[in-house]
């Protein structure tokens, strides 16, 4: 029952985010970012409740082997998103608001992530400087 409210909890920040970002924007007529933040409770839920579906999914050895591969990423990742987001944006000219940076955007960049920590994994340079 709990996981049900954190799902539930999670789909109404999302919605609730969205929905009141699209009415403030379109009133104000500029984007409005009162709901965007890592630390704001919009953000918090919908992880919140990923992370109570994602306790409970049973996948295949074949997902659980590439998740595993991934998941030794996960700190690199941390540490270069903001970068790659930049990158990403400048490569694209666009400033984060378009419609196909906000939902395309977050799958390429994150595949962008994994490429270049894993290839900094198996770089001996990396491996000579970092014990």
């Amino acid at each position: 029952m709990a996981r049900l409210g954190a799902i539930c909890a999670g789909v109404i920040a999302i919605a609730t985010r969205y929905f009141a970002t699209f009415l403030l924007t379109t009133a104000a007529g500029t984007l409005v970012k009162d709901f965007y933040g890592y630390s704001s409770k919009w953000a918090l839920l919908p992880s919140i409740s990923i992370f109570a579906v994602a306790k409970h999914v049973r996948v295949s050895i074949h997902c659980q082997k590439v998740l595993s591969r991934m998941s030794v990423c996960s700190y690199g990742v941390y540490l270069i998103h903001l970068v790659v987001i930049k990158l990403f944006a400048n490569c694209t000219n666009t400033d984060g608001t378009a419609l196909i940076y906000r939902t395309i955007g977050p799958y390429v960049v994150y595949a962008l992530y994994v490429v270049i920590v894993y290839a900094l994994r198996r770089s001996s340079l990396l491996k000579r400087a970092i014990p």
